[in-house]
């Protein structure tokens, strides 16, 4: 998400660790025991520094001016988060991006403290980089996406039907889900969360249903609610099969996703998910690998921002182009520089002497 690469601007830090850098702290800024509480997970040091006067809304002041709720929101243990909501932290506050907490949670698939910040109030609806629901839609966090449509009241009815196809989908019963098939008009054909059943069937990885709904004529370049396509749900996941079923049956491999899916392309989630198999299939047929989404970064900058270095070498063997960044960041030999990963420096450096 966008919020990310304010990171990248403030210091590169790295989003696996789910925690900013912060420095000491003035007037409104994170104190260093509250910080360290953070860092460790020690709902029981967070409450002590609570108790010692830190104030609850207390922000990190670089970046993306994350509250302590963000921070806590950032690990998957719901304690923390219970802990700065007793102490009276306010839960809809957003960051400099217009994130509030629980697109924080939802980011990083942390159900657990997603249901935590809704029992406290929460709003589904505030936007920054997407609802909570189009985030998780696009992380494929579908235990964030189920809170976020039932505490909206969103989670759609549909046929029987539907969902015994969806079923028989998912356990890979494959003569049951024919047969029903054979019955369905397979262009209505939605998930659960009223996505396309195609994107269920690439999700799991289940070639034989891909084949199945394609032969049924259904369209593979329908898109879910932010535009991603089913070859978005496979390349996200991994499954190499069911990408090249998906190019092979036509999938447009440079389909750029909406706004609210940060105009991605299959290649970029590939990259985020530091799927480096299917980052070559996808280089393999063509992909265009340096098409920028929203932030204005390509899937190599995204990789590395994610911690990915095996996709970002695989990038760039495949040609991605390194002078293409968003604004304000950093040159990409710096960012290898700062992420200490010489293998990327050496590589870069072998290709200004080629």
């Amino acid at each position: 998400m966008r919020t990310l690469f304010a990171r990248i601007r403030a210091s590169l830090f790295i989003a696996s660790t789910g925690l900013v850098t912060m420095a000491a702290a003035a007037d409104g800024e994170i104190p260093s025991d509250m910080q360290a509480a953070l860092q460790a997970g020690d709902a029981a040091a967070l409450a002590a520094s609570l108790e010692a006067g830190a104030d609850p809304d207390a922000r990190a002041d670089e970046g993306l001016e994350a509250t302590a709720l963000m921070l806590a929101a950032s690990n998957p243990d719901p304690a923390l988060v219970r802990v700065l909501l007793e102490a009276g932290a306010q839960v809809d506050i957003a960051d400099a991006m217009g994130d509030p907490a629980i697109n924080w949670a939802a980011y990083y698939g942390h159900a657990a403290v997603v249901a935590e910040l809704f029992q406290a109030g929460a709003s589904a609806e505030q936007v920054g980089h997407g609802t909570v629901a189009e985030i998780a839609i696009r992380r494929g966090h579908q235990d964030v996406l189920a809170l976020a449509l039932d505490a909206t009241s969103q989670r759609p009815e549909r046929p029987v039907a539907h969902a015994a196809l969806e079923a028989a989908l998912l356990a890979n019963e494959r003569e049951t889900f024919a047969a029903l098939l054979a019955l369905a008009d397979p262009v209505a054909l939605r998930d659960w969360a009223s996505r396309p059943l195609l994107h269920a069937a690439a999700r799991v990885g289940h070639e034989s249903g891909v084949d199945a709904l394609l032969q049924a004529g259904v369209d593979i370049q329908a898109t879910d609610q932010i535009g991603f396509t089913a070859l978005f749900e496979a390349a996200r996941e991994g499954h190499g099969a069911a990408v090249d079923r998906l190019i092979g049956a036509g999938a447009d491999i440079d389909h750029a996703a909406g706004e609210n899916g940060m105009a991605l392309t299959a290649t970029h989630v590939a990259a985020i998910a530091g799927h480096v198999d299917v980052i070559r299939r996808l280089a393999e047929a063509g992909a265009n690998l340096d098409m920028q989404g929203v932030t204005g970064a390509a899937p190599l900058y995204w990789a590395a921002f994610e911690g990915q270095r095996d996709a970002v070498l695989t990038l760039l063997d495949a040609g991605a182009d390194p002078d293409i960044r968003p604004d304000g960041t950093p040159d990409f030999h710096t960012v290898a520089e700062m992420l200490d990963w010489p293998e990327v420096a050496e590589r870069l450096d072998r290709r200004v002497t080629d």
